[in-house]
């Protein structure tokens, strides 16, 4: 990337090749060795440049479609990816609460997501190619003062570094290593039964526990693997147990019979106190039943009620 001003540019794309190929190697030095051109040379305005909205009807513009700014440092590209993260966390969030992904909800808080940062980014590298393109002397020597200074002040430097990788404020989880949460809608439909019941619900995948299951109280010492968390220690609390140990509680179940996207069997516990009223207990199995029938498909194989 080579930027000059707008005469000097065409000036120096007016040049014949040989004396393009010149300039080329006095600007650039020789430093990693012979300058070969490769192709035909083009030259493209500079500018800044923000698009007046990032979403229309089930529309969402990402990178040079809702910006263009100054190349520094490769911003333009470190910003697109920003797009592109909020954007698919913006649309994975939306289809796990079964929300219609291109909704206008949906698109506003992906512009909201980004708007102000792309305005902050692009006033940012606009102003740093003003202050170095200027020639005026005295912007030149507080720029010299200003660079030293933030050279000799570790944090603010690390500061400038973290605003330029883009991973200070709300930083999308992609751009972060973290997954998008995966739609799993038989857990979500169950999160909502256990909402409207007011009661914990345990949801396991039944190929993955091996009879007989028993629910009784903890022995001491007495844990196992949670979900995205170390041990879960069960010892004097209800728990779930099968053949291979236990699986599950009221508060949290095991990693080893989790529902993930293969599961074919579902096994839905709903622990609920002796003094819970059994007509209303019916109609809570009742009401699950239909809600999870509803939203993943399947049928009820079999109920028990246990005292």
């Amino acid at each position: 990337m080579w930027t000059e001003t707008d005469a000097e540019a065409a000036r120096i794309s007016a040049l014949c090749d040989e004396d393009f190929h010149a300039e080329l190697e006095r600007r650039f030095g020789l430093h990693l060795g012979d300058i070969a051109l490769a192709g035909p040379r083009r030259a493209y305005p500079l500018g800044l440049f923000i698009a007046r909205s990032f979403v229309a009807e089930r529309i969402a513009l990402v990178g040079d479609a809702a910006h263009v700014i100054h190349p520094i440092a490769g911003q333009g590209l470190n910003m697109g990816l920003r797009d592109v993260a909020a954007l698919a966390e913006a649309i994975v969030d939306a289809a796990r609460l079964g929300l219609d992904i291109g909704g206008a909800d949906v698109l506003d808080r992906y512009q909201r997501w980004r708007r102000f940062d792309t305005m902050a980014m692009g006033v940012a590298t606009d102003g740093l190619n003003r202050l170095f393109s200027n020639r005026s002397d005295v912007l030149r020597l507080a720029r010299d003062i200003g660079l030293g200074v933030v050279e000799r002040l570790p944090m603010v430097k690390d500061f400038f570094i973290r605003e330029a990788a883009g991973i200070t404020g709300d930083v999308p989880k992609l751009l972060k290593g973290e997954a998008l949460y995966t739609v799993n809608t038989l857990v979500d439909a169950l999160n909502l039964c256990s909402l409207r019941a007011q009661l914990p619900f345990g949801l396991y995948d039944l190929d993955r526990v091996e009879p007989p299951i028993v629910l009784r109280r903890g022995t001491p010492g007495e844990s196992y693997e949670g979900i995205r968390k170390a041990a879960v220690h069960v010892e004097g609390r209800p728990v779930l147990v099968d053949a291979r140990g236990p699986f599950g509680n009221p508060t949290s179940d095991s990693a080893r019979t989790m529902i993930t996207t293969a599961c074919r069997r579902a096994l839905v516990i709903v622990y609920a106190p002796g003094r819970f009223p059994p007509a209303r207990l019916q109609s809570v199995l009742d009401e699950t039943t239909a809600t999870l029938t509803r939203w993943s498909g399947g049928s009820e194989c079999a109920r028990q009620v246990l005292p």
